[in-house]
């Protein structure tokens, strides 16, 4: 025991780089495994915030007839529903954004910079197609003939993914050629009059 004890301080300094190497890399995969968890811990806490604050749908639907009593439906079943209109719109002969109409009890845009609507001739543009487009705050984008200023950057919650429908042909990987877009419900209106209309049940 005692030759085993004399020998590790000649076997530290003879090794003394590989041993400052070695406790320099536990050191660093301890501060990263603390970093990583922290933010891991941040993610699901802002993932739970936004899907709390914008009240993300639990289903889709769409009623064979019109709601007798929509708001004894809700009191009755003790749900959320509201209607939402989309239309898809060619902004230029590349690039084709999904327009929203801006809900306000269920799947509630989420502005992730700039502000929201105060205007029928304002619009919020999903922040994908903003980067990939280049388009800045205050910059003007014609819909169907009318003109509207980007006032901020939207996340729409159920809608995270540039897809058009749910099969793989609709999957669109290009952000500069489909997009999505939220405006005011007068102003889908009159982009819009025949728009699809979706309930979103909460």
């Amino acid at each position: 025991m005692n030759t085993l004890l004399k020998r590790l301080p000649r076997t530290i300094r003879a090794n003394r780089w590989l041993v400052v190497g070695s406790i320099t890399l536990v050191m660093l995969a301890s501060a990263l495994y603390a970093s990583m968890n922290g933010l891991l811990v941040d993610i699901g806490s802002s993932r739970a915030r936004f899907e709390s604050e914008s009240h993300i749908e639990s289903a889709t639907f769409v009623p064979r007839t019109p709601f007798a009593d929509l708001a004894a439906f809700q009191q009755d079943n003790g749900v959320l529903v509201e209607a939402r209109r989309e239309v898809d719109i060619a902004v230029t002969a590349k690039l084709t954004l999904r327009v929203f109409e801006r809900t306000s009890r269920v799947d509630i845009p989420v502005v992730t910079d700039g502000r929201a609507l105060q205007a029928d001739n304002e619009m919020l543009l999903g922040q994908t197609a903003a980067t990939a487009t280049k388009t800045r705050l205050g910059s003007t984008m014609a819909l169907n003939g009318r003109t509207f200023t980007v006032v901020g950057f939207v996340a729409v919650p159920d809608y995270m993914y540039p897809i058009r429908t749910t099969d793989d042909a609709g999957i669109v990987l290009d952000p500069t050629a489909f997009g999505i877009a939220v405006v005011t419900p007068a102003a889908m209106t009159q982009l819009a009059p025949t728009a699809l209309t979706t309930w979103h049940i909460k």
